[in-house]
């Protein structure tokens, strides 16, 4: 991730000279020969500091639509780039072998309702009979029984047609939400495995989203996680339009880092809104995030004033009260350590020579 620290950025500001009343500066270089000043005007400029990030923008929501039944393909009614809503029909697979399980579930069923009219006038007779003391009580319990089954086998009939029915139904894929298509993965004649009675899956007939709602997923490293937060926002700038952003936000930092390269990352999500339909699914993006700023701020460049003990003469050759200028104590000692543990410093070492920076600062 490419970053600013905002403890970094604003440290090295204040030993820059953040000063009240700013209005000029010079920078005086190691002389060569003659003696060459070099000048530069203090500025009133908006202090930011960012956490930036580069990533793909993807769909929030993206859907693999398949076939719950099996067959040829014989129409197909989208193409990629097509926009469509829910229920939309897509494709069409041959329906030979679900239509002819359709029939005959439906002559089944036509064949139990009739045997239950049957059983259950049998045992109305039978029950009569009963009482003329005509039949024995076994005939009776057998036609009882006769009937029982009747009913059963009415039920597997009802249950065999309507799972015939949904069969049917499933040979026209229709789009199960509002979206675009984004791939038309099948061709017409191709034919298809079912995603529900094949193991490796079914056949992927279309890869579609709803691209209303955009997110670019970004890496950052986890010495900069800790600046962020879910709702900071963000501006998204793409390849394809240089000079336009897009403002989102932090949806949320994933919990499980990713190591690259020996550098543990965290993945932080982005959501953007893309009504206006600019933003296309594997776009590149650079994410910047403001982490905090400062408006207004007079300013001078950052080798204007190297040392914090600088600081006070800077000022008073400014015209300035060197009492009111101040320095951040702990933005000197950061740096301190920071440029000891590059030179191979120890520890101790480091915090003396952090303390001595912050001896020679002005109090503020």
């Amino acid at each position: 991730m490419k970053s600013v620290d905002p403890g970094r950025t604003v440290k090295a500001l204040g030993a820059a000279a953040l000063v009240a009343g700013l209005v000029g500066c010079e920078v005086q270089e190691e002389p060569t020969g003659d003696i060459a000043v070099q000048t530069a005007p203090a500025e009133i400029r908006d202090l930011r500091i960012t956490a930036e990030a580069t990533g793909e923008l993807e769909p929030v929501l993206r859907v693999e639509v398949k076939s719950k039944a099996s067959g040829e393909i014989l129409d197909l009614f989208v193409d990629s780039g097509d926009e469509v809503e829910p229920g939309t029909l897509l494709a069409r697979v041959d329906p030979r072998d679900v239509q002819n399980a359709f029939d005959q579930a439906t002559a089944d069923l036509d064949v139990a309702r009739a045997r239950i009219e049957i059983a259950r006038a049998q045992e109305r007779r039978s029950r009569e009979l009963l009482d003329s003391e005509v039949i024995t009580a076994q005939e009776y319990e057998a036609r009882q029984l006769e009937f029982a089954n009747a009913q059963a086998a009415h039920v597997r009939a009802e249950t065999n047609l309507e799972l015939a029915t949904l069969r049917l139904e499933d040979v026209t894929i229709r789009a199960p939400l509002a979206g675009t298509i984004l791939e038309k993965q099948v061709e017409f004649g191709q034919v298809i495995q079912s995603a529900s009675q094949n193991v490796s899956g079914g056949t992927p007939l279309f890869i579609m989203a709803n691209l209303d709602d955009m997110r670019v997923r970004t890496l950052v490293d986890e010495t900069d996680v800790g600046q962020l937060g879910a709702g900071m926002a963000a501006t998204v700038t793409v390849e394809a339009f240089p000079d336009r952003t897009f403002r989102g936000a932090i949806e949320k930092i994933e919990p499980q880092a990713v190591v690259e390269q020996n550098v543990t990352m965290f993945p932080v999500i982005v959501l953007l809104d893309n009504r206006a339909g600019l933003l296309k699914p594997g776009m590149n993006a650079e994410v910047e995030v403001l982490v905090d700023e400062r408006l207004a701020t007079l300013t001078v460049p950052n080798n204007a004033v190297v040392q914090p003990q600088e600081l006070a003469p800077a000022a008073e050759v400014l015209g300035l009260d060197p009492q009111s200028v101040s320095v951040d104590r702990s933005a000197g000692g950061d740096l301190m350590a920071e440029a000891a543990a590059k030179a191979g410093v120890s520890a101790g070492s480091r915090m003396a020579g952090a303390g001595g920076m912050a001896d020679g600062a002005m109090p503020g």
